[in-house]
Order: structure tokens, then C-alpha cells, then sequence
């Protein structure tokens, strides 16, 4: 599966094209009940990576975003099968796929 990225209201595009039906994502708040509406499992995160999927809320969350990104283009099978939905969380799966080095 190819990486696809959305921030803010974007997820309403992946709503409309009915692909996030049981996959954890994140949004601008105000579009939450339509995110649910549509199947998917909306959560108040700044940062989400669901297998290939990355959201995050708000331009505030940016830097996250763009970081999760290139750390998904560069290592893509950090990410398989997982969750994260923090900064934490993404550098520890970028320090686990190097075998623990910085």
C-alpha cells in the first residue's frame, strides 16, 4: 500500500472516498462526527500513523506531521501493522528500526 498523508480537513476527501471504515485517524475537531460517520475510528492525537496512513489535527501539529512523513518514505517498514500516535511513539519506532542507535 502507498503512504497517504492528510491534516485538518483533508480526511473529509478520505471519508468521501469511504477508505477509512475500521482505521484509526485523527482530523480537525469540527469534522470528528463525520469522520466516525464514515466508519472510522477518530482520536484527539496530534499525530496518527495507522499502517499507511498518517493524520494529524492542525497546522500547530506540523512539524510532527512532516517528521512522521519522512520517517515513513525513508523507513516504510516501520510502520507496518502499527499505531502511533505520538512523538514518543514515532521515535521509538525509528530508534527500534536502526537497532537502537540515534
Amino acid at each position: 500500500d502507498k503512504l497517504l498523508a492528510a491534516i485538518c480537513h483533508a480526511p473529509w476527501i478520505l471519508a468521501s472516498a469511504d477508505i477509512i471504515r475500521g482505521r484509526r485517524l485523527t482530523s480537525f475537531y469540527t469534522i470528528q462526527d463525520d469522520i466516525r460517520g464514515a466508519g472510522g475510528n477518530w482520536v484527539d492525537q496530534a499525530l496518527v500513523i495507522d499502517a499507511n496512513l498518517i493524520t494529524s489535527r492542525q497546522p500547530d501539529d506540523l512539524n510532527l506531521f512532516c517528521h512522521a512523513i519522512i520517517a515513513v518514505l525513508s523507513q516504510p517498514e516501520i510502520v507496518e501493522n502499527s499505531i502511533v500516535t505520538d512523538e514518543t511513539e514515532l521515535s521509538g519506532l525509528l530508534l527500534g528500526s536502526k537497532g537502537g542507535k540515534a
